[in-house]
């Protein structure tokens, strides 16, 4: 198992910093503290390098399946715009299949709306 390390997230009020752990080149598992997204029921991320959140989940069992179905897609250690234009841009049917590892996995893009 890889040893926790601070990661700087960035929530719509300021960065944060939270004990995370590396899930694969350029991805973080970490756990978003009770002042972000209050209320939401998946508390766990997938991140990015860059503070980004990719996906959310209900457990850290749950994201590290994420982060595993997730990891070969495209290459996470390249900064996050890059990562939009040419990793997740196209084509469609990969935008797909990275939505259907999350989703399998127990996780999802969006608010926790759809949660529950």
């Amino acid at each position: 198992m890889s040893p926790t390390v601070e990661h700087t997230i960035l929530v719509l009020d300021a960065p944060v910093t939270v004990q995370a752990k590396h899930a694969g080149p350029g991805l973080y598992i970490y756990e978003v503290p009770d002042s972000v997204d209050v209320g939401a029921a998946c508390r766990w991320r997938v991140g990015h390098y860059s503070g980004l959140a990719i996906a959310r989940f209900e457990t850290a069992e749950a994201a590290r399946a994420g982060a595993e179905a997730i990891a070969f897609w495209t290459d996470w250690t390249a900064d996050a715009d890059t990562v939009r234009q040419t990793g997740l841009s196209q084509p469609a049917e990969k935008r797909r299949a990275i939505l259907w590892a999350v989703e399998n996995a127990g996780g999802h893009f969006d608010d926790c709306r759809i949660c529950g």
